[in-house]
């Protein structure tokens, strides 16, 4: 309780002595910056500005986000944010140390900002392909079911699809792409496409095979990748599944060296043993690597879908080691997180959860969480 109090404390003091509220910084920004921001989605403050950050943490607004299933904090402070929704795949976010967000559509260049950010993505992704097990240009299709996102310390962007088939148990190769690409101020640029990695998974896991061939996906899940994160030395991706599980426990597999995978045409490298957590019987829905916290948190969640609150558990990274529940104080539950990011706002370190919550034909935002990783109380 005593860190507790001394975590408020030294919140309060810093904001009454911030000299510049929101609204006098942000007229100090660039002409550039000020053009940007008028793009954005504006929400409106908190309501109790002067309350520390998360003091009471709960779920807020997430503006012209509707399904958000993963969120990465960029190298300049920004976020991208994946939804499965085809219409809007990709957005940027901005988000400060009181919880003020605006979010930004992705678009390619300023002569294409009149197409469809999908027209655009496929686009980028013609011209820019790098071959590896690529498609040719004018045959990507869309992107369907974007479900997890990872970047690297130099800001290059990991994006990976469900790899599931349908509700009708049909598979579609939209469904199964893992993408890269860089940002460029507002421009997806640089982008390659690899489309075999689903035949690399079942070719390396005979479980992955077999879980691939599950029609019924609404009641057995068959194979779903939902978590995507890099590996601290950023030699990997580890991949985690909503399904299939392994005896009860969740799974998790690595991409080595995914650069290269990108670079040249060649066979992705998957690992040739499965990593398996007990989670309480879910699965994987979103993971990232928290630096402070040396090791992973993992967001889990049923296979099957179901109205329950997600969990938050802790992983070192460390097969031998299992997983830990992670609470915070005052937070019932995750709601449905699909997304989580360790970040950097206004210089302090914090833990960004989007929910999928929300609803484009209803014009209902989706909803995010803004943590201290202070607040987060590892089971032992």
């Amino acid at each position: 309780m005593r860190e507790g109090n001394d975590f408020l404390n030294t919140a309060r003091a810093r904001l009454t002595t911030t000299p510049l509220p929101w609204i006098l910084r942000s007229a100090q920004q660039t002409q550039a910056q000020r053009r940007m921001h008028t793009m954005r989605t504006p929400y409106p403050r908190p309501e109790n500005p002067q309350m520390p950050p998360n003091a009471h943490p709960s779920f807020q607004t997430l503006p012209g986000v509707y399904e958000p299933s993963g969120i990465q904090q960029l190298p300049d402070g920004r976020f991208i944010v994946v939804e499965d929704d085809s219409r809007q795949p990709l957005c940027l976010l901005n988000i400060d140390g009181v919880g003020q967000v605006s979010s930004t559509p992705l678009t390619i260049d300023g002569a294409k900002r009149e197409a469809s950010l999908l027209d655009q993505l496929r686009h980028a992704l013609g011209v820019f392909d790098k071959g590896a097990q690529k498609e040719e240009p004018g045959e990507l299709g869309e992107l369907d079911d974007l479900e997890g996102v990872a970047v690297d310390r130099a800001g290059v962007v990991y994006a990976i699809t469900s790899h599931s088939r349908d509700k009708d148990g049909e598979a579609h190769a939209a469904r199964e792409k893992l993408i890269r690409f860089r940002i460029d101020g507002e421009r997806v640029v640089d982008a390659g496409i690899v489309t075999g990695l689903k035949q690399a998974l079942t070719a390396a896991h005979p479980l992955l095979a077999a879980a691939a061939e599950i029609r019924d996906v609404k009641a057995d899940g068959g194979l779903n990748i939902e978590g995507l994160t890099m590996s601290p030395d950023q030699r990997a991706l580890l991949i985690g599944f909503r399904s299939p599980l392994l005896e009860g426990r969740a799974i998790v597999t690595y991409l080595r060296d995914p650069a290269r995978l990108f670079a040249a045409a060649s066979t992705p490298d998957i690992a040739t043993s499965l990593t398996t957590l007990d989670l309480g019987g879910n699965g994987i829905r979103g993971m990232t690597y928290v630096p402070l916290l040396k090791g992973y948190l993992l967001i889990a969640g049923p296979v099957a879908r179901a109205q329950v609150q997600f969990e938050l558990w802790f992983w070192s990274g460390d097969e031998q080691d299992p997983a830990r529940r992670v609470s915070v104080a005052g937070l019932p539950g995750f709601e449905h997180a699909e997304g989580i990011s360790a970040a950097l706002i206004d210089g302090q370190p914090r833990i960004v959860i989007v929910s999928d919550d929300g609803s484009r034909k209803q014009q209902r935002f989706a909803r995010f969480l803004l943590l201290d990783p202070a607040q987060l109380q590892i089971a032992p």
